[in-house]
């Protein structure tokens, strides 16, 4: 739980999220009720950008004050955002992916396609120095939007996967959120 103005931030600089105008994705899973939902307007999910609040090249998955959940790129210019149809406010896990490869842009919603969109976006790749990664907050200094609700499993590639598998990581993910869950991902992780 990300209450009271608390957050994950990325201790220094990452260029592994500096993504150019290379294919990209990141996802998460979430978890929050509707009085939460009501807390404020917007929920952040997932941020990398200025932690000052001012923007820059990078990238943020926010809930709306209806239970919506976006995906957005930061890159110059040329800005995309990809939004969700139907609250997921509902007190239960649901999986949130954001995928683009430089012209086309695709959010998920538990596997499913909700929404695309084709922009030519600039370059996602920032130097600058409070450029974070935070998860649960819109800003990563923990002064921003934050989220009232659980977080959980963050994943972040290079790639546009397919249908399919986003459909498939969903499923198998899923499994770990059951009750009384007890199972076993496997592959291969870079974990730092």
């Amino acid at each position: 739980n990300f209450a009271n103005n608390t957050c994950f931030e990325e201790e220094g600089v990452s260029a592994d999220f500096d993504f150019g105008t290379d294919a990209f994705y990141y996802s998460i899973w979430y978890k929050i009720t509707a009085t939460q939902e009501n807390e404020q307007t917007y929920k952040g999910l997932v941020y990398r950008n200025l932690n000052n609040g001012g923007l820059a090249n990078g990238f943020q998955i926010l809930m709306t004050d209806a239970g919506l959940v976006y995906g957005y790129i930061y890159a110059g210019t040329s800005n995309v955002s990809v939004m969700d149809s139907y609250s997921t406010a509902d007190g239960e896990w649901h999986q949130v992916l954001f995928t683009t490869n430089g012209q086309q842009q695709r959010l998920y919603v538990d596997g499913y396609l909700s929404n695309t969109a084709s922009t030519n976006h600039g370059s996602v790749s920032n130097t600058d120095a409070s450029c974070k990664l935070a998860l649960g907050d819109y800003r990563e200094s923990g002064a921003g939007y934050f989220w009232p609700g659980e977080l959980a499993l963050f994943n972040i590639g290079k790639g546009f996967p397919a249908r399919e598998m986003v459909n498939q990581k969903y499923k198998e993910e899923l499994a770990l959120f059951q009750p009384n869950a007890k199972c076993t991902l496997y592959g291969t992780y870079n974990v730092k």
